[in-house]
């Protein structure tokens, strides 16, 4: 009698033990050859391995397989040759497309290809998102780009090929009998005919005309077997050949694809394979082999048949509503089955697999008791009552993801602390979209201490939950993998400053270079004050069809830098050797020949300088080595010789650069299985390698909560299981799939749809929790804080348990009970609400663990109970210590902003400028705003004070880089300073000295003792008894209140000197221009000693305003004053 294949149990546990005793049951005969077990995913093997060896005392001469592995497997045990590069793999297969496609384009057809590639218009090329329409629009290159005659591949290509490639690869695992059509017959007109009408009977519908000929045109440029066609020579050698006694073991594959099926049901069937298969309900399992039984044929029958859509709508009205919209992948998995004829061979009776849900004794929680209705498959004829205090099961309404990991965490550290057996190890955190929550996890979970101190207290009131992060793309695991990929994208980038340094920080890069944090910061800054913007250099420019001008390129700004490093800013303009050639015609350009030094190079950041210079130049030598076009098996050369110059990867990190040159390796090798291709461009290079750079690695860590992907892990069984990101639109998942696809136009009854693959994995993770489930998601809009709902499969699990439980006589729903909604902000005053009950009776505790927050939260409810105003009293000054000297700078800057002085002298506060928010500038100036205007303009008042020649001002403010390049910019500044020769010339005849500038006395020094205080200082640009203010705005009291309290100082310190002060400035009248505007301040002849007094006096009242205004706001109106005096 043959002894059952299929054993299936609804806990995984069930099954892993039943594998154990089954492995050692069947000990092959030579103790060195392994048994060959076939897992979903690499978690599930860690965690099959972790098994077997508790099972065991350890698990040795186990050698784990992937469902990709299936089909070399079985070949294998057919005797058939297993190419070691197989030029239809997935990573291959795309490289053979470029190469058989540009010669079909000229085939009948594909005409409607080709109208799509002419015209621009819609055809059954089209594909149905913006994504995969720019991806076709490659094919409009294809035929030149790919062409025989110019052997380019560029980047829109090889991303239609590998859309194609996906597309057959699909078909020869979900279609096989199409694939096996292509191979031996012809679509005719009357098959073409019904393709167009939509019947459904025929084989080729859905399928676009041209995609049989490429597929033959494959098969005849790759000259290997595809891999329906090895499947079939495998079987036909299999049913004369001897079985193998060693089996294969498949523990809960997952979602197979047909091809594999049919494989495994031939092993089956031959007793060489044992399928240990969870299921989540055997009443609804056995249901579905029924409905198959009675109506086979169903792997070639519609999913719009109205047999398979009456099955589905009885099996929902059947059993239990929750398991029937989430379990349709594994009723689509019991159909096929049994339509091949595995079903049959069942064992469960075998394993005794009575689904171990406690049966005999009502279940020990609410997720217990869910768990059960979804394996009796049928909701309990009375709802369950709900027990107070019941936290098995969970839902958590946050804002936003940030808010939900912080949920999370905070709700794990209750579960540490009412079940102590519990640790990180027993959780697993699944989440849809892995790559937005990941680098939340990682942060907010690395909050808190590692280690208690000797009392058992925590430094930092919690401890920091360890968190492991599996399914990581090698671009996140291996740093080396992001520099070749950047490195690929600054090849023909605009190099800007934004770009070069976070290339430049990478931490293989960086150390490469020795530059740390700290010198890329700086130099960032520096160069970013040197005016660089963007380009290489000059030439640079011209290939991006600008003008030939080196303004604010790198090499303009590093020659400043390394000339600010060697001399200062203040002596003569240095002229520049132009790099770039300058033609016969071209004169010599003293704008573009001429360098201002940076004035700010020093330090020992200047010895930085040097070694970005020559990461700089590694850089740039790169950049001209990779490109131009080459064949891939150049490329991977190449990049072997570039990387390394580039990317520390010495010592234990020797694996990650080996990681990275194998993935180009392997681009060579398909590009040699292909058959060979013309020269390919960078970008699609750069975008095959960020396909396989995506690919998912297992990084297991013992002891530590354990963060993956759905799909990934969502069978494995822990204590405490976390559904995170379970929102609306993003799960499940449902991505578009080209218009060609023909499993996408015309599905059929055992294709598992991906959202049905999502919904499924909801279901396993239901099913895959021990003691704890928890459910997260968004329940507000964090910005309008409008309600939103959860995904769809989490609104059917509120329903079952609406349906499933009573929680007493609150009447409220059980979904209701069990919600938990979080507030915006983790410092709101419900975190730290005693709510919580206590599982060993003690006092109720509030939800959140953080005492920072709860400082602010209490400093927050004390003011609004009532606490004294912030300057109600003033700020308290010390009186033991005598007052400082006031500061002449201090009290100017007080009387100019009152507010502003407070917050930042006395509080330490600032306010951030409108500027500081803003993004660094990326882009070469192209007009001067008002602030800019009044900065140059200032700078060239400045100059003409210190007897600077006008030319030589309008020059080095044009070798700054602060200007438009070239021409334009010297209009620009000539523009802004058309005034400042005839202010000049009117400033030396109102001084008597023309030609020149009279030179400015000393400062005069103030130390001056007014009443209690005393004021310290100085009073420069003054001339004899004169004090002379220069600006290039017309006077205001602005100007004219520090240049009153600079006279009033000169008049205490030196009363015997009659002091006059005079601003001169600028007013701009609409019918005569510019105009001189001067506003002058005279004390009167009066006595000296009243003179000086005077003085005093109002310097006395002013230092009494600056003291009571460091302490609290006064009401100190400036323009207001000016005009109450002058009234007086």
């Amino acid at each position: 009698m043959s002894q059952p294949t299929l054993y299936r149990a609804a806990r995984l546990e069930v099954l892993a033990d039943g594998l154990a005793e089954d492995l050692l049951a069947r000990l092959p005969e030579d103790p060195f050859q392994p048994q060959r077990i076939l897992v979903g995913s690499r978690m599930l093997e860690a965690w099959l391995r972790e098994r077997l060896a508790e099972r065991w005392s350890i698990c040795a001469r186990v050698e784990f397989l992937f469902p990709k592995d299936l089909l070399a497997e079985f070949a294998r045990r057919a005797g058939q040759p297993v190419p070691e590069d197989d030029p239809w793999s997935a990573w291959a297969l795309p490289w053979g497309v470029l190469g058989a496609l540009p010669d079909l384009l000229a085939d009948e057809r594909f005409r409607e290809v080709k109208a799509y590639l002419e015209e621009g218009g819609a055809g059954s090329a089209v594909p149905r998102d913006s994504a995969e329409a720019e991806a076709q629009r490659a094919v409009a290159a294809a035929e030149a780009s790919a062409s025989p005659a110019r052997g380019l591949v560029d980047p829109r290509a090889q991303a239609l090929a590998a859309q194609m490639a996906e597309v057959l690869d699909r078909c020869a695992r979900r279609r096989p009998d199409l694939v096996r059509r292509w191979s031996c017959e012809r679509e005719g007109p009357d098959s073409a005919r019904r393709r167009r009408e939509g019947e459904g009977d025929d084989p080729f519908a859905g399928v676009p005309p041209w995609l049989g000929p490429l597929w033959k045109a494959l098969r005849g440029r790759l000259g290997t077997p595809s891999p329906v066609e090895r499947f079939d020579a495998a079987r036909d050698a299999l049913e004369n050949a001897v079985a193998s006694p060693n089996p294969l073991w498949v523990f809960a594959p997952g979602a197979l694809d047909l091809l594999s099926w049919e494989a495994l049901a031939v092993l089956l069937a031959r007793e060489e394979a044992r399928l240990f298969l969870p299921v989540a309900s055997d009443l609804a399992w056995s249901r579905a082999v029924r409905a198959a039984a009675e109506a086979p044929g169903w792997i070639a029958r519609s999913a719009s048949d109205p047999q398979a859509v009456a099955w589905r709508e009885r099996d929902r009205a059947e059993g239990h509503p929750l398991r029937a919209s989430l379990g349709r992948a594994q009723r689509t998995t019991a159909i096929l089955l049994a339509d091949l004829g595995v079903a049959s061979r069942d064992g469960t009776d075998a394993l005794s697999s009575a689904f171990a849900f406690g049966a005999g004794h009502p279940p020990a929680s609410a997720l217990e008791a869910l768990q059960r209705s979804l394996a009796e498959d049928a909701l309990p004829q009375a709802p369950l009552p709900l027990a107070p205090g019941d936290d098995s099961l969970a839902l958590h309404a946050c804002y936003g993801p940030r808010r939900q990991v912080e949920a999370l965490r905070t709700a794990l550290l209750h579960l540490f602390a009412d079940h102590p057996h519990l640790e990180p190890r027993d959780v697993l955190v699944l989440c849809p979209d892995l790559e937005t929550y990941a680098p939340l996890v990682n942060s907010i979970f690395a909050q808190g201490a590692w280690e208690a101190d000797a009392e058992g207290r925590w430094a930092e009131d919690t401890p920091r939950l360890p968190v492991e992060v599996t399914d990581v793309s090698l671009r996140s695991l291996n740093p080396v993998a992001e520099t070749l990929l950047r490195l690929l994208d600054l090849v023909d980038a605009r190099l800007t400053v934004s770009e070069v340094f976070d290339f430049a920080a990478l931490e293989p890069v960086s150390g490469r270079f020795d530059l740390d944090a700290d010198d890329l910061s700086e130099l960032e800054g520096w160069v970013r004050s040197s005016m660089v913007r963007w380009g290489r250099d000059a030439e640079h420019r011209v290939r991006e069809e600008l003008p030939r001008d080196p303004q604010g390129t790198w090499s303009w700004g590093l020659d400043r830098l390394l000339l600010g490093v060697a001399r200062s800013a203040e002596g003569p303009l240095f002229e520049r050797a132009r790099r770039e050639a300058r033609t016969a015609e071209e004169a010599p350009d003293p704008i573009r020949d001429v360098l201002l030094p940076f004035d700010d190079a020093e330090g020992q950041t200047a010895f930085a300088l040097g070694r970005f210079l020559d990461f700089w130049s590694t850089l740039c030598a790169a950049r001209d080595a990779l490109a131009a076009p080459r064949p891939l098996e150049a490329w991977a050369e190449d990049l072997a010789q570039w990387l390394p110059r580039l990317a520390r990867a010495g010592g234990r990190r020797a694996w990650q650069q080996r990681a990275v040159l194998e993935e180009t390796d392997r681009l060579a090798r398909g590009a040699r299985l292909a058959g060979g291709l013309g020269p390919v461009e960078r970008r699609a290079v750069l975008a095959a390698l960020r396909a396989r750079f995506e690919t998912g690695r297992l990084r297991p860590r013992p002891g530590a909560v354990t963060l993956a992907a759905l799909r990934a892990g969502r069978a494995i069984p822990r204590k405490v299981v976390c559904l995170l990101g379970i929102d609306d639109g993003a799960f499940p998942r449902n991505p578009g799939l080209p218009s060609f696809d023909p499993t996408g136009n015309a599905p059929r009854c055992v294709d598992a749809a991906l959202r049905d693959l999502d919904r499924s994995a909801f279901l396993d993770a239901l099913l895959a929790a021990r003691e704890h489930l928890l459910v997260f998601f968004t329940g507000r809009d964090q910005h309008t804080n409008a309600e939103r709902v959860p995904a769809v499969p989490a609104l059917e699990l509120c329903e079952a348990l609406d349906a499933t439980f009573r929680p007493g006589n609150s009447g409220a729903a059980a979904s209701q009970v069990l919600r938990h909604e979080h507030p915006l902000q983790p410092f709101d005053a419900r975190c730290f609400r005693p709510s919580r009950p206590d599982p060993a009776d003690g006092p109720p505790r509030p939800w959140s663990f953080r005492s920072d927050l709860l400082e602010g939260r209490q400093a927050l409810d004390q003011r609004a109970e009532g606490a004294t105003r912030f300057w109600e009293e003033g700020l308290q000054l010390s009186e033991e210590d005598p007052p400082e000297p006031v500061r002449l700078e201090d009290l100017l800057d007080y009387l100019k902003k009152p507010a502003r002085h407070l917050l930042r002298r006395r509080l330490g506060l600032s306010l951030a400028r409108e500027d500081d928010t803003q993004p660094p500038e990326e882009h070469l100036p192209l007009e001067l705003d008002r602030l800019h205007e009044w900065q140059v303009q200032q700078e060239a008042l400045e100059a003409l004070r210190a007897n600077q020649p006008f030319d030589a001002n309008v020059l080095r403010q044009l070798a700054s880089g602060e200007f438009p390049p070239g021409r334009w910019g010297a209009r620009e500044l000539h523009g802004v300073l058309q005034w400042v020769p005839e202010l000049a010339q009117r400033l030396e005849e109102w001084f008597g000295l023309p030609g020149h500038w009279p030179a400015a006395d000393p400062p005069l020094p103030v130390n001056l003792e007014v009443g209690s205080d005393r004021l310290q200082g100085s009073v420069g640009n003054r001339y004899g008894a004169f004090l002379v203010d220069l600006g290039v705005e017309e006077p205001a009291t602005k100007h004219l209140l520090p240049l009153w309290v600079r006279l009033l100082c000169c008049a205490a310190s030196q009363p015997e000197l009659r002091w006059r002060a005079i601003r001169f400035g600028l007013r701009h009248d609409k019918k005569k221009g510019v105009l001189l505007a001067a506003l002058g301040l005279d004390l009167g002849a009066l006595d000296v000693d009243v003179r000086k007094a005077r003085a005093l006096e109002c310097l006395a009242h002013l230092l009494e305003l600056y003291r009571s205004g460091s302490r609290r706001p006064e009401r100190y109106l400036r323009d207001c004053s000016r005009i109450y005096a002058w009234q007086l």
